[in-house]
């Protein structure tokens, strides 16, 4: 009986790592290590999953440089207008749209 629930528990942690993985990715994270993560920490890597930033904008724009159709979409393009129209700024290096306050683009260019 215990080795059956031991079993049992080790397979409702694999389902969970697998989803908790997908979410990550979701969030624009390396998906395979946070699995591992949520395997080995259980219920602590799954609140660490949680707790990720939303990586959006930087994701998105990642999958377009690795193959993906290279459509930006168009909430993305309405948002670095707004931006551009409001005094930010395009990075020269990396093509980011950053807000006037922000002084260095996420690459490490400074602020033109």
């Amino acid at each position: 009986m215990t080795i059956f629930l031991l079993i049992v528990a080790f397979v409702i942690n694999l389902v969970l790592c697998f989803k908790f993985a997908s979410i990550a990715e979701e969030k624009g994270h390396e998906p395979k290590g946070y699995f591992w993560w949520c395997f080995f920490l259980g219920t602590a890597g799954y609140i660490m999953v949680a707790a990720l930033p939303d990586r959006g904008y930087y994701a998105r724009s990642m999958k377009n440089i690795n193959g993906d159709s290279g459509k930006k979409p168009t909430t993305d393009l309405a948002y670095e207008e707004r931006l551009l129209n409001n005094g930010g700024w395009k990075c020269p290096s990396c093509q980011k749209v950053n807000p006037e306050s922000v002084t260095t683009c996420r690459c490490g260019m400074p602020k033109c």
